[in-house]
């Protein structure tokens, strides 16, 4: 495909005319690109012609990429773009377009000139050479003169999803198509500097509504795991009798204010956990294995950063706690001194560990399983299905782990009888007196808590990523063998 060609057409389409000239240069010229793009000449872009573009421009050929960029573009949902929903979409993005270009062009000469790519590189935290910037704006550079036009730099933003249309996902965009080009290896390092933000707020406030939605059943299944003989029912019944329709959701306050920094940093520490053994194995994806381990690094920081708020939510929990977060930390510090905080943190480590590991991992598979089965990314929805299930499949492998990582906690609390010595004796005292069975106290609202809690906290932040371009164009997987219009159509 001649880019060469398809950029010196589109100057007049970028090119202020006067009046209706405008409007009839910028439709000639855009047709002219559109047609250059459609090599068999039939009116409308099929996925094999996308594919072959984004190729040349060194983004993403997956079936994955593929789908979202038919689905921005193809207005009637018929599998292909004509012209007119082409022309819809350029016209749509393009104040966009101006805005992220002129960011770039720091001089207002109309052209992005490889010192000014250097500065903005720079500027945003990435360590680039002056031989990095010479090969991002080859990359673009359709007149061999060092630069790059706005029409190039259009040329490259076409090809994007729409998510990706905004200054700092352009500028990382282009920088992973220069790395899959050349070699370049930005990401494995650097996000954009408003992703780990981005990434609180997704997760914070996916993992607080979630949360909230389910805390009646968080709050049962403590109690039912602190007293281990206790049934459902009889559980309920205290749990109402003390305090009644709010009492359900007594300790929640302290489940939010630990969830939003724990979410935060368990998805912060998992991405920055897969770019770093990206980097250690020099390769472009990670085996199954690397991705238990990225989540276990990342349940192990996370436990520990919100430990203490976990252990103060599991004591509001109980009956006959002060109300109030001050006079509870008081009381906790009282009996147990500040050590107390972390009582019983050697299990939730490795209960942490294990449940994010295996959890993170078994949901990649199964998004990977959709992917396969049906040709496309899931949707938030789905994914939150995805997510509940894995959950559940988590929580029967963990939950021991997790009833003695509760009796730990709350022994030797509000005149409760200390019995462990640690949690190998804890495991051993519960096998012999209570029976295998007890490590499952409370599993059907463990279940109830879950499927729903993390299904809704993997949808929501899910959807935020989505709409926030978060990850941008890595995301996706470069090329997953469609290589051939074969099999591109028959996707």
């Amino acid at each position: 495909m001649d880019w060469n060609g398809i950029a010196a057409t589109l100057h007049p389409f970028f090119r202020p005319c006067p009046g209706a000239l405008q409007a009839e240069a910028r439709q000639d010229d855009l047709k002219q690109l559109f047609d250059r793009i459609d090599v068999d000449g039939n009116g409308q872009l099929d996925r094999s012609e996308l594919q072959s573009a984004l190729s040349e421009l060194g983004l993403p050929c997956s079936s994955d990429y593929l789908g979202e960029m038919l689905e921005q573009y193809d207005e009637n949902h018929d599998g292909a773009v004509d012209f007119t929903e082409f022309e819809h979409y350029v016209a749509k993005r393009r104040g966009t377009m101006e805005r992220a270009f002129d960011k770039m062009d720091k001089d207002k000469s109309g052209t992005i000139s490889e010192t000014e790519l250097l500065e903005v590189l720079k500027h945003a935290g990435v360590p680039a050479t002056t031989a990095d910037a010479q090969h991002m704006v080859q990359m673009l550079d359709s007149r061999n003169q060092g630069e790059v036009t706005f029409q190039d730099f259009c040329r490259y933003i076409t090809m994007l999803p729409d998510a990706q249309v905004t200054h700092d996902n352009v500028l990382y965009c282009w920088i992973d198509s220069a790395d899959w080009l050349h070699g370049i290896e930005y990401r494995l390092c650097n996000v954009p500097p408003k992703l780990p933000l981005q990434r609180l707020l997704a997760g914070g406030i996916a993992g607080a509504l979630s949360r909230t939605l389910v805390a009646p059943f968080e709050r049962l299944r403590t109690m039912m795991q602190a007293h281990g003989s206790v049934g459902l029912v009889p559980s309920a019944r205290a749990m109402w009798q003390d305090g009644g329709f709010w009492g359900m959701f007594k300790g929640n306050s302290l489940t939010v204010a630990k969830n939003i920094p724990y979410a935060a940093v368990q998805f912060a520490m998992y991405d920055q956990a897969k770019d770093a053994l990206l980097a250690l194995r020099n390769k472009k994806a990670l085996s199954q294995g690397d991705k238990v381990l990225a989540g276990c690094m990342a349940g192990f920081v996370s436990c520990l950063a919100v430990y203490p708020l976990d252990m103060l939510r599991t004591c509001a929990s109980m009956k006959g706690v002060p109300r109030g977060f001050i006079p509870l930390v008081r009381s906790v510090v009282e009996v147990t001194g500040v050590r107390g905080l972390y009582k019983g943190i050697a299990p939730a480590l490795v209960e942490e560990c294990v449940t994010t590991g295996l959890g993170f991992w078994s949901y990649e598979l199964g998004n990977q399983l959709f992917r396969q089965r049906f040709g496309r990314h899931p949707k938030p929805s789905e994914r939150a299905l995805i997510g509940g299930a894995t959950a559940c499949f988590v929580m029967t492998v963990t939950l021991p782990l997790l009833v003695v990582s509760r009796r730990l906690q709350l022994q030797g609390f509000m005149g409760r009888p200390v019995r462990y010595k640690g949690m190998v004796d804890c495991f051993q005292q519960m096998l012999k007196h209570e029976g295998f069975r007890s490590f499952y106290a409370g599993m059907l609202c463990s279940y109830l808590k879950v499927a729903p809690s993390i299904g809704a906290t993997y949808g929501l932040y899910a959807l935020f990523s989505q709409m926030w371009g978060m990850g941008g164009i890595r995301q996706y997987p470069h090329n997953d063998g469609e290589t051939t219009a074969a099999k591109a159509k028959a996707a």
